[in-house]
């Protein structure tokens, strides 16, 4: 990893070992980028859902970096785009993978102020009364997803 393409520094592996590294990798570093190689990969997220993982590190990467308001308009028409060819709803598969793939964003605390952070957490305290989740952690104790805590 980040060496040079000499013969001696690579290695040959099949898909199956290329995804596990890549798994390997997430769980050591916790670095996106992994996640989403071992994800797909392992052939565990369409490629709707790479494409909105992708966007999503993309877009932690240029964050704080002003936009014009011809790119804040394109990105508005790509997401109402993605959306309407995705459909209405994620189904919770759906929701869960990229709720994973979003672990570690703290977007949040940068760009909402106190009173409307506080706002939202009540919205977020009720929303998870009435969805209850049940955290999926590895050996380690990390943070690896969750699934719906009601019967269905």
């Amino acid at each position: 990893m980040g060496g040079s393409d000499e013969p001696s520094n690579l290695v040959e592996l099949t898909v199956e070992e290329h995804a596990d590294a890549h798994r390997l990798l997430w769980e050591q570093h916790g670095k996106k980028e992994d996640l989403l190689a071992w994800l797909s990969l392992s052939k565990q997220v369409s490629e709707q859902e790479i494409q909105l993982i992708r966007s999503s590190i993309g877009g932690k990467n240029n964050r704080g970096k002003q936009k014009s308001e011809e790119h804040k308009k394109k990105i508005s028409e790509s997401i109402k785009s993605m959306f309407n060819k995705l459909g209405k709803f994620l189904t919770n598969e759906q929701r869960e993978k990229i709720s994973l793939a979003m672990i570690g964003n703290n977007n949040f605390v940068k760009n909402f102020d106190e009173d409307r952070r506080k706002k939202f957490s009540e919205r977020m305290k009720q929303s998870h009364k009435d969805n209850p989740r049940i955290i999926i952690r590895n050996e380690s104790g990390r943070i690896i997803g969750t699934k719906s805590g009601k019967s269905e």
